[in-house]
């Protein structure tokens, strides 16, 4: 369906060209292939070019400007993220009196944000208004996610600190593959958002020009943010291995403890284990009892001078 702007209000229609005096705005959501060939083709009259992009999901994120065309009009694609860190395309289609905008498939904020347009909840009487609230949520969702992500991780930090044989490797490796593409979709945003000028896009209004800079500035601190998640991720892993490197010592400092002090008791118990008739001890009473006395003995002693040393 199609949102109509006039100056008494807002009201939905069938797809239609723009008249004189109005700002439409066209959403479509997983839409047919005929339905864009319908819409934007036959009804709106885009370039073919335009037409086709939109058809075929997977592009980068760009701009590309058609004003020599019979209807000035540019397309942008551009991407925003699921809680899953899923890429969702957009792509939106700018004139100098309509918008459209083509995901490939349902995104919740935007459908909100159509919603809110039809029940008057914010005016959309310049195009450029719709693509700026449009670009900002995508950059908006990008900056929330990262926040969830960074949440993550100190979880995932404190999990390590109590269990570090958990296994997360591969968990890691997945998300920080992740925000490896995520970082290149954002790089390819920020270069889109920059090409936003007046001289270039004569349908682009120029009063939102700071607008647009102000969401250039977020994107790039998104980009910052993106690689300090990425690190403190690759650090995780570094954190893991010491955890695991420190428990392994204090086990083989334990194993070597105990090895220490039972060298000298089987020394003890060998010397006296030999089968020779001229050893004193063997005729003693208390023979037996003497034995365990000094075996204590030299239990105790060691015990005391590793703790003295702190080696245990």
């Amino acid at each position: 369906m199609l949102l109509v702007q006039t100056g008494t209000g807002v009201f939905r229609t069938n797809p239609r060209a723009p008249l004189p005096g109005e700002t439409c705005w066209i959403h479509l959501a997983q839409p047919e292939a005929e339905e864009v060939e319908n819409l934007l083709g036959d009804i709106l009259e885009l370039h073919p070019l335009a037409v086709e992009d939109v058809q075929h999901f997977g592009q980068r994120a760009k701009v590309d400007v058609y004003d020599h065309w019979a209807r000035p009009h540019a397309l942008v694609s551009f991407y925003s993220l699921t809680e899953k860190l899923d890429t969702v395309e957009l792509s939106l289609i700018i004139g100098t009196n309509f918008i459209v905008s083509v995901t490939e498939q349902p995104v919740s904020w935007l459908e909100e944000m159509y919603r809110r347009a039809e029940a008057a909840g914010f005016s959309f009487e310049n195009p450029t208004s719709v693509l700026y609230r449009i670009l900002d949520g995508c950059v908006d969702i990008f900056g929330d996610q990262l926040d969830d992500l960074d949440g993550r991780l100190e979880r995932m930090q404190r999990r390590v600190f109590r269990r570090p044989d958990e296994e997360i490797a591969s968990t890691v490796f997945q998300i920080k593959r992740r925000l490896h593409q995520l970082r290149k979709i954002a790089l390819d945003e920020l270069a889109t958002v920059s090409s936003f000028k007046a001289e270039t896009m004569p349908f682009v209004d120029r009063h939102f020009e700071v607008y647009f800079q102000d969401i250039n500035d977020h994107i790039a601190r998104t980009i910052d943010n993106i690689e300090l998640v990425r690190d403190g991720f690759g650090a995780l892993l570094d954190f893991q291995a010491m955890q695991r490197s420190a428990k392994m010592n204090e086990v083989m400092k334990t194993l070597t403890i105990i090895s220490t002090i039972f060298l000298p008791l089987s020394f003890i118990v060998g010397l006296y284990g030999m089968n020779f008739h001229d050893m004193p001890e063997l005729s003693w009473r208390f023979g037996y009892l003497y034995v365990w006395i000094l075996m204590i003995a030299v239990t105790v002693f060691f015990i005391i001078y590793f703790k003295w040393k702190k080696w245990w």
